[in-house]
């Protein structure tokens, strides 16, 4: 829904032209959040088609309770998303930006570098093992890294089938990691889940990086965990308020950035929109949607 007029007709309601009440309506959305209001009196069958794996800035309970079926893409941005947390790992422990700033200002020796660490046999935690978590995994061990992850959700085996570890606290992820990258959902569980105690259980010289939600960490917290010496960086690719807006965090000299663009590339762009495109689809040739978020079956992925 680009644009203030989308959203300003949405709020005037759906289902006041009576030549559109039979209609079954479609809403796709992406990055608006759904309040009551827009849902009030949707009309008979309408979906919602969400372009997101996460469905945060939907209004879950308001859409059921108008037999609203809200529908998303679980699985688009899976390999750039992981990528991209690998990506900053790679940068953040070989040093490039300030290797990268060093040559810029007329510098050319391998100092930079020095406290470089050997990345094989370091321990990797993985916040969440879902799609993108099992993605990163993979990539992870490829590289020669402990790859060990904590998800209350996930049944249990995944450790075995993916040959590697698993812990049943997030304490006891952090306490042995190296490196800590987020791959959860955002919820009231998970917000602000790396804060003061959570980052102070992270071993000294730690990595933090996020690639999942802004708000599941708390970036006073990570300011004085970088201030203080206890990390030795960090890398977003989200933040708590976007765009970002807090000159504390964005001239940190430890915390590289990306402006939430890990989900992107240009193929994946187009399979978001063809994946949303065959769900309304479906749904319109009476067939039931294969991505559902708030009916009683899971989805089938």
């Amino acid at each position: 829904m680009p644009g203030s007029h989308a959203r300003r007709d949405l709020e005037d309601g759906f289902g006041e032209d009576p030549g559109l009440k039979d209609e079954r309506r479609f809403l796709v959305q992406n990055g608006t959040p759904s309040s009551r209001k827009i849902w009030y009196n949707p009309g008979d069958g309408a979906v919602p088609s969400s372009p997101h794996r996460h469905h945060n800035n939907v209004d879950l309970a308001a859409t059921s309770r108008h037999g609203v079926v809200v529908c998303n893409v679980p699985d688009y941005g899976t390999e750039e998303v992981a990528d991209h947390a690998i990506m900053f790992l790679l940068a953040l422990v070989r040093r490039l930006m300030p290797c990268h700033q060093a040559i810029r200002s007329g510098a050319w020796h391998y100092r930079t570098a020095i406290g470089t660490p050997w990345l094989r046999a370091k321990t990797l935690g993985l916040i969440g093992c879902g799609r993108i978590g099992t993605a990163t995994a993979l990539r992870a061990k490829a590289l020669g890294l402990d790859v060990v992850f904590y998800d209350p959700h996930l049944r249990q085996g995944m450790d075995k089938a993916l040959g590697i570890r698993r812990v049943h606290s997030l304490d006891e992820l952090l306490e042995q990691s190296h490196f800590v990258s987020l791959h959860c959902c955002l919820d009231a569980t998970t917000h602000h889940l790396i804060n003061k105690a959570s980052l102070a259980r992270m071993r000294e010289g730690a990595i933090l990086i996020n690639t999942a939600r802004g708000p599941c960490v708390d970036e006073s917290a990570l300011l004085d965990a970088l201030d203080s010496g206890h990390l030795a960086a960090a890398g977003l690719d989200v933040v708590e308020r976007e765009p970002l807006d807090d000159p504390r965090l964005r001239d940190h000299p430890r915390i590289l950035f990306t402006p939430h663009s890990a989900f992107y590339s240009v193929e994946g762009f187009i399979e978001l929109r063809t994946k949303t495109a065959e769900e309304v689809r479906r749904i319109l040739l009476g067939e039931p949607p294969r991505n559902p978020v708030n009916l009683g079956t899971p989805p089938h992925n």
